[in-house]
């Protein structure tokens, strides 16, 4: 039996990633490079994400935090539109 010839291009036959060239890739790698910041990118880059990590929790959170905003933002809403019927503007 012989081997049939593979029609996928030679860096998807290779075990080597392609080269990245995404704005995020290039961005990230640019900073790894930088003494002020390099071992600190690592490390926040390279940590688990909380919302793997806890999932309901981050859920959650995260909603209550949209609410907060979003009542915020009505109260600010209504506030300037009290001042624009007042004239006070």
């Amino acid at each position: 039996m012989t081997r049939e010839s593979s029609s996928l291009p030679e860096w998807m036959r290779k075990d080597a990633e392609p080269v990245r060239t995404t704005l995020y890739w290039r961005v990230s790698q640019w900073l790894g490079r930088q003494w002020w910041c390099g071992g600190a990118w690592r490390l926040v880059r390279d940590r688990p994400r909380l919302s793997r990590r806890f999932p309901r929790t981050y859920a959650v959170v995260a909603w209550l935090l949209a609410v907060a905003i979003a009542f915020y933002l009505g109260y600010k809403v209504i506030e300037l539109y009290n001042l624009i019927i007042t004239g006070a503007v």
